[in-house]
């Protein structure tokens, strides 16, 4: 009877591979201008065809408010407030706080796992030099999504032996917003920005090897345009039109992007898990401001984020608040590793997510003389409220969340990177001369 048992059992099937894994950053996304979160615009089929692939999180928020605490909380799981990812303290050698060393990265546990691990972006601030990109196999900064795309297709065209963990980032929804003719709404504003000499629209046009622009970061007279807007002395009426429709044009050219590294990892024959999501929102004239990296509310925290995998129903859609940093322990279970906390898919089987969703947001040691954004930020969501405090002063939202929020740490980190880093910034030109 045993001899007959063994036979009848056979050989064990052997465990399946680990997966494939793209995650893609649409770089200044934010959630409610893209047709895939209701907005009126058809500016995100390729978005839309992949959320018929997967799941939908309608409520995703980032608890940084641009690039660096984004990408150190998908990175770690992490807010900045651990992370150590976000504005230095004054006077340091740079604005730039380094990430903590101690934290292990997606790369490296996926890297250790066995997996190759290649990253390709357009944002400066994630060359390989600045450290955010610790772990990777093959990091690389490109100069244009072109030329990111093109990195894209030669890797995963790449015979290869182990799984693949592919990161890309794409950058043309990030200001300066340019002018794309085969965008309506963006391509009608191309006479009116040549022909403009009023103020402040003159001083914002950007017109270079890239082609025409508008940038509310440029200067108008001795402060940028962006912060003059924000501390109230500078007013913009079509001028807020008219970034809006070239950044709506941008996402359509984000969208563009999209489709290309999606065919590029289809096309190799890659079945595996794909997460599409966003760093930070821009934004574009609500609440007095302008650009991001300053305050924590919703048109800059709230993001995209789509899911395809094991486990994530096509064409969900999840109504229930997540963090961008949910992300980190989501891909170590798709890649079979263990999961230190909660994951996106526990959310979907009912599973509630453990403690609210937080943001915070540092005074920008590079400004001065405008009020708004020179004192820290703190967001707290709960229950379906959420309130944002400047200082300690409740801005806007819910009050009897207020002290919620202002438990959210705001320690300085001193931990600055050095002069040379520094250096290497002002070459990137994401920081100015004698800045």
């Amino acid at each position: 009877m045993t001899l007959l048992l063994a036979l009848g059992c056979g050989t064990p099937e052997p465990p399946p591979p680990p997966p494939d894994i793209l995650v893609v950053v649409l770089d200044t996304t934010r959630a409610d201008h893209l047709a895939t979160y209701g907005y009126e615009r058809d500016n995100s089929y390729q978005l839309d065809a992949l959320a018929s692939s997967g799941v939908v999180f309608e409520q995703a928020y980032t608890a940084g408010t641009w690039t660096w605490p984004g990408h150190a909380e998908l990175f770690t799981g992490e807010p900045p407030w651990i992370s150590g990812a976000h504005h230095a303290e004054p006077g340091g050698p740079s604005p730039l706080g380094q990430l903590d060393a101690t934290l292990p990265t997606l790369a490296e546990q996926l890297g250790a796992a066995g997996y190759d691990t290649v990253g390709h972006s357009t944002n400066k601030l994630l060359d390989p030099s600045l450290g955010m990109m610790r772990g990777f196999d093959d990091a690389r900064k490109h100069r244009t999504d072109a030329d990111t795309v093109a990195a894209v297709r030669a890797t995963t065209a790449a015979e290869r032996e182990a799984p693949l963990f592919l990161f890309v980032n794409v950058l043309v929804a990030h200001t300066p917003y340019f002018v794309i003719d085969g965008v309506p709404w963006s391509g009608a504003h191309r006479a009116r920005i040549e022909a403009a000499a009023d103020e402040p629209l003159a001083s914002m046009r950007m017109n270079g090897p890239d082609g025409l622009a508008v940038d509310a970061a440029q200067m108008c007279g001795d402060r940028k345009c962006s912060q003059r807007y924000m501390n109230g002395d500078l007013e913009l009426t079509d001028e807020l039109t008219i970034l809006t429709d070239l950044y709506d044009g941008g996402l359509v050219q984000t969208d563009n992007a999209l489709k290309a590294i999606v065919q590029a990892w289809t096309g190799s024959g890659r079945q595996g898990v794909v997460i599409v999501t966003s760093d930070h929102g821009e934004f574009l004239g609500e609440h007095q401001m302008l650009l991001h990296g300053h305050v924590t509310l919703p048109p800059v925290l709230h993001i995209p984020l789509v899911v395809i995998g094991p486990g994530f129903p096509a064409g969900t859609r999840h109504a229930a608040p997540v963090q961008l940093g949910d992300v980190y322990d989501t891909v170590l279970a798709q890649a079979g590793l263990e999961a230190n906390g909660w994951t996106l898919t526990d959310g979907l089987t009912g599973t509630p997510r453990p403690g609210p969703i937080q943001a915070a947001a540092w005074a920008d040691p590079t400004v001065s003389g405008v009020d708004r954004i020179t004192e820290p930020w703190r967001f707290h969501m709960e229950g379906g409220s959420w309130v944002a405090l400047r200082g300690d002063e409740v801005a806007e939202g819910d009050a009897s969340l207020a002290e919620s929020a202002r438990a959210i740490p705001l320690t300085p980190n001193t931990n600055a990177h050095d002069e040379d880093v520094m250096n290497t910034l002002r070459a990137l030109g994401y920081v100015e001369e004698g800045g």
